[in-house]
């Protein structure tokens, strides 16, 4: 714990895991000659995976381009996830892509929210829309910033002059953990 953002388990394994979730990004444009390879790749991590899965995000930014054969493997990905109970949902998908999949009638199953602009909002949807106890590294932050103001925080501030960034860290006195915050 400790770590901003959404990270490589197999990087940082002291990350924390949303219930439930499984955030998963491939580095290339779906085409014909990978679209079997990202399909058995999403089935094998959602296997790997310790508790139950009940959405997949695929951070899609580097997914440039998806062609027709593409299109119709992830149909059937789609299709076997609803049977299984699993939501496929995007991040960060390119405008020509979303287009794409919606020309493709990938989408027309009725999937509620399958696009988010950025892998935080979809994370956020995420834990709008399925009812888990969760408090993202975002929430955290902020909930730190404002307890600084009662009398029970004391902040320790580390302030470098002549335009060097300032860096304050609040520490709790019941030994929670404090929250990084840069000016």
């Amino acid at each position: 714990d400790g770590l901003r953002g959404y990270h490589d388990r197999a990087r940082h394994p002291e990350g924390r895991i949303v219930p439930g979730l499984l955030l998963y990004r491939f580095d290339a444009p779906l085409f014909f000659a990978n679209a079997h390879f990202f399909t058995e790749d999403v089935q094998r991590r959602i296997a790997a995976q310790s508790a139950p899965v009940k959405c997949l995000i695929i951070t899609a930014e580097p997914i440039t381009d998806i062609d027709t054969t593409a299109a119709d493997v992830l149909n059937e990905l789609v299709d076997d996830l609803d049977s299984r109970g699993i939501e496929l949902r995007f991040a960060e998908l390119k405008g020509t892509v979303h287009d794409r999949l919606d020309r493709y009638q990938v989408f027309d199953r009725g999937t509620p929210n399958h696009s988010a602009r950025t892998i935080g909002e979809a994370v956020k949807q995420y834990l709008t829309d399925f009812p888990i106890e969760w408090l993202d590294w975002e929430d955290r932050c902020a909930a730190h910033r404002q307890e600084r103001s009662t009398p029970r925080q004391r902040c320790h501030a580390l302030s470098y002059r002549a335009g060097r960034r300032k860096r304050e860290r609040f520490v709790s006195t019941d030994n929670t953990r404090g929250c990084a915050r840069r000016r």
